[in-house]
């Protein structure tokens, strides 16, 4: 049960964490990008943490990459849950971090 819990816990963060972490590095880090005119550093990682809440092709990668169900389901329940925080932490971030509407 406590093998469990970790294993939903971690997927629920990486769900977060690598989407705003690779937005992040791509734009500043590696310089790919420049901000639209009128949009600020905050907006970008509110938007990073909107792009946590995709999970489609999560589900699917989920479902090649366990043949055990209980991890299969683990793995369900966390990419889930993270979608979920992500979504919510990012309209919340957005909502409150102000800038130009």
């Amino acid at each position: 049960m406590i093998l469990t819990a970790f294993r939903v816990v971690h997927y629920s963060l990486w769900m977060i964490h690598s989407t705003l972490a690779g937005l992040f590095a791509a734009v500043v880090r590696l310089g790919i990008g420049s901000l639209p005119t009128g949009m600020t550093w905050t907006q970008v990682i509110g938007i990073g943490l909107l792009a946590g809440s995709g999970f489609i092709v999560s589900l699917f990668i989920a479902g090649l990459a366990f043949e055990d169900g209980a991890l299969v389901s683990d793995a369900k329940i966390g990419i889930f849950i993270g979608s979920v925080v992500a979504g919510l932490a990012g309209y919340a971030f957005l909502r409150t971090a102000g800038g130009a509407r």
